[in-house]
């Protein structure tokens, strides 16, 4: 005997109300507080620096200025421009939304700025429990293996269960499988992976830019079950702007102990609006 469903009789205007209120919580819901502000870029002399860098401070978003000095970016009101040119001293600028068009002059110099601050005590309680660590540029590259396991097997509290040359997934404060949860920029992998370790990870450490090891409660926020730690591979598979110049990376490993052969090719350029 079969029983109906009684949430199926439900009228649909009370699951529309329930989908409007998740889309307005939603983080997307966020974007819309952004602006775009755009502007150009030149020397003392008035003449524009190409290729000048303009960075959303503390977001990974920035954009290169044209042939003659302008961009365009998007940014919440309130935000940080650090703006940067070979040859010259950066500049930081603020942005409200009064003005949104800005005239950016940059004076020479021959010495970087290199700006360090450290907020001390006053921090979040979300983020005095958040021990991460981070693995990126030549530490990452000095580290690299075929697997994600392999390359974080000698982070403090990381270790990894060898299933094979290309199956090594990282066991963090000795919890792994389901317990560890391992994202790429930010989302799932949606492999088989946590299921059953003899099964690969399809994220890809030999093209990340960065890998990030996240332990303590705040795992909690990528979902009950990551109790172990959370592992972020940083790659830029989805690019977030256009770039002014093109870039090629080309890496080859070989071990004769396994007669182990890996090649790795990366390129990233963009044309028009094909990025």
């Amino acid at each position: 005997m079969r029983r109906s469903n009684p949430f199926l009789r439900q009228p649909l205007a009370r699951y529309s109300a329930l989908a409007a209120a998740i889309f307005l919580t939603s983080p997307l819901s966020a974007q819309q507080y952004a602006e775009r502000y755009s502007g150009v870029v030149t020397d003392l002399q008035g003449q524009p620096l190409k290729n000048a860098r303009i960075h959303v401070h503390g977001r990974q978003q920035y954009v290169y200025a044209d042939d003659q000095g302008r961009f365009s970016i998007q940014a919440p009101p309130n935000a940080e421009l650090h703006i940067i040119a070979k040859g010259y001293t950066d500049s930081f600028v603020t942005v409200d939304s009064a003005q949104q068009s800005l005239n950016i002059q940059l004076s020479p110099g021959a010495i970087e700025r290199v700006t360090v601050t450290a907020s001390g005590i006053h921090q979040s309680n979300l983020e005095m429990a958040t021990p991460v660590s981070v693995l990126s540029a030549e530490e990452l590259s000095k580290r690299t293996e075929p697997t994600i396991g392999e390359t974080l097997k000698y982070e403090p509290g990381v270790h990894a269960n060898y299933y094979g040359p290309v199956a090594s997934s990282p066991v963090i404060r000795g919890l792994d499988g389901p317990r560890v949860k391992v994202l790429n920029n930010g989302l799932d992998t949606a492999d088989v992976s946590r299921v059953g370790p003899d099964h690969a990870i399809t994220a890809d450490a030999i093209t990340a830019q960065q890998i990030e090891v996240l332990r303590g409660p705040a795992t909690l926020l990528y979902g009950s079950g990551a109790i172990g730690g959370v592992v972020n591979v940083v790659d830029n598979r989805i690019p977030r702007q256009l770039r002014a110049e093109s870039e090629t990376k080309l890496e080859s490993r070989y071990s004769d102990v396994s007669e182990e052969k890996t090649v790795a090719l990366n390129h990233e350029g963009s044309r028009y609006n094909i990025a």
